[in-house]
């Protein structure tokens, strides 16, 4: 999706200046989003994208972008603050609903644009289409500002020397039936990646991770309703692999016997990973009943 300014586009201002002037939408530059960005800079980039594709398919451009920017009007960190009634992909747009209540007058439709904004990761399904626009968007927006660092490692000139070499490698390996013996490359397996596809593809143990990913700290019944194939016994024994291997940390608190599971930095950076799986999948992977055909 194409990055555009929102700053130079008056339509879209015209529908949001107001919320954009208030001080709890400009609160959220207060909070960080996605490791690598803040909520608000999130929020603007949410309503404005999911606006430009409500306005190319002739719906609600003003209850999208408005929706879009109240999305995540929530003042806290889910990492830290935790609630008994839920985790946070149920909670915070429900918090986030009854702020913007406050703010502003709100329509059906921009209500539910908020509510259901986490669709996926929850049950509720998006009552108009404007809903599961801003929906879409944010996933695409999380994964974008997540992998930002990534992108701009991959932009500097000593990567793009890495790449070259290793297409130049590829190139003459290509060659090998076609140039003497002595000119090919033997091709070598690296041990650390080799160690590390197995690890992750040890069944359920990428699943665990993605739902982490997606859903943030667990209880061990919540992860056992998330990916409810896997029997208790070996999600315990999963669990135990992956806080070994330093992926998961197993959180417990005082004076409580409640235990969570969350990603260390180490298991936050299978999130690109998990990601382009995801994209592959929906591309190419038939569906199960395909498979046993």
């Amino acid at each position: 999706m194409t990055k555009l300014t929102w700053r130079d586009d008056p339509e879209y201002l015209a529908l949001v200046s107001d919320l954009l002037a208030k001080e709890p939408v400009q609160r959220l530059a207060n909070y960080t989003q996605h490791h690598h960005s803040n909520r608000l800079d999130h929020s603007i980039s949410v309503s404005y994208n999911s606006y430009l594709v409500a306005k190319k398919l002739g719906l609600n451009t003003r209850a999208t972008a408005r929706g879009g920017l109240l999305h995540d009007l929530f003042y806290y960190d889910w990492r830290t603050t935790k609630f008994n009634l839920g985790s946070h992909a149920f909670i915070h747009p429900r918090v986030a609903l009854r702020n913007a209540e406050k703010l502003t007058d709100l329509s059906p439709m921009e209500k539910d644009i908020i509510l259901k904004h986490m669709w996926g990761a929850t049950l509720a399904m998006p009552k108009y289409r404007e809903s599961a626009i801003v929906s879409l968007v944010d996933d695409y927006e999380a994964v974008y500002e997540f992998c930002g660092p990534a992108r701009k490692r991959m932009e500097t000139p000593s990567f793009q020397g890495i790449w070259m070499g290793g297409k130049t490698n590829m190139q003459m390996m290509s060659k090998k039936t076609t140039e003497a013996p002595d000119t090919a490359i033997d091709f070598e397996l690296c041990p650390r990646f080799e160690q590390t596809f197995s690890f992750l593809g040890k069944k359920w143990n990428g699943l665990i991770i993605d739902v982490l990913l997606h859903e943030g700290p667990q209880r061990f019944r919540d992860l056992a309703r998330n990916v409810p194939r896997c029997s208790d016994r070996v999600l315990v024994e999963r669990l135990k692999e992956l806080e070994d291997n330093g992926v998961i940390l197993r959180r417990t608190f005082p004076d409580s016997s409640l235990i969570e599971y969350e990603l260390t930095k180490k298991g936050q950076e299978f999130a690109p990973v998990m990601a382009a799986v995801h994209a592959w999948s929906d591309k190419w992977s038939c569906p199960l009943e395909e498979n046993q055909k």
